[in-house]
């Protein structure tokens, strides 16, 4: 499993989702904590909805990340961003 950085993940995110996209994990850190794993969706999961005319493709819209917030725990201190 790859590992980047926040700040990493931010400026490569189209690459990182393309190497998700052929099977590869990544692990995203904050401050060397782990706070996201990048991962391909299983095949159960539901099919995105379309969006309406006139929105972005999917080309632009890369991932989209969902928490509860009781899973959510605020980082020590700020990550950049």
């Amino acid at each position: 499993m790859l590992r980047v950085g926040i700040f990493e993940a931010k400026a490569q995110l189209s690459q990182l989702v393309e190497r998700v996209a052929q099977g590869e994990e990544v692990l995203v850190t904050c401050h060397g904590k782990p706070v996201a794993r990048l991962v391909a969706p299983v095949a159960s999961s539901p099919t995105p909805r379309r969006l309406p005319t006139g929105q972005p493709s999917c080309g632009h819209i890369v991932a989209v990340l969902i928490a509860a917030p009781s899973q959510v725990k605020a980082p020590a201190a700020p990550c950049p961003s």
